[in-house]
């Protein structure tokens, strides 16, 4: 018995006739190519970074123009896509994250030692706001091609 294809989901280096406000669910399809990087800043000179490898993840997009159809299209041909600068997506799931790196920028840091305190509380309490941190940002990117499927909603 022949497997039949589902007409609607697109993998690498396929093409998809891709419109302006219809709903995508988007894959990668490799595993360990989803990273997000989540940035800090404590309102005077110091940011730091949270950078997190995920195995899987998915998210639902709704591109708003040409150039937006254009990353989904580079994103299934090429590979490399930025979530965060679609102009409305959101987080479907993650799963597994692999590895999280803190990445210290900016002035004022006093010492290695307030770095090691920091990046302790956070893996062993995730907690940055008692270090005055708060969310400034946040990129979310795949590096390899993605898998497109149009998106029905949940339930459906």
């Amino acid at each position: 018995m022949e497997k039949k294809r589902n007409p609607r989901v697109v993998s690498k280096g396929s093409s998809m006739n891709l419109e302006i406000g219809k709903t995508y669910k988007i894959d990668p399809s490799y595993k360990k190519s989803i990273e997000e990087i989540e940035i800090f800043y404590d309102g005077d000179k110091r940011y730091l970074s949270v950078n997190t490898l995920w195995r899987w993840g998915t998210y639902i997009i709704t591109p708003k123009s040409e150039e937006e159809i254009e990353w989904l299209n580079t994103g299934l041909t090429e590979g490399g896509l930025c979530v965060t600068d679609f102009e409305e997506w959101e987080l479907d799931n993650t799963l597994d994250g692999v590895s999280v790196e803190l990445s210290f920028s900016g002035d004022g840091w006093e010492s290695e030692e307030q770095k090691e305190a920091i990046e302790e509380d956070y893996f062993e309490n995730w907690d940055l706001e008692s270090h005055n941190f708060l969310p400034e940002d946040i990129e979310i990117y795949i590096h390899e091609p993605i898998t497109i499927e149009e998106w029905q909603g949940y339930g459906v």
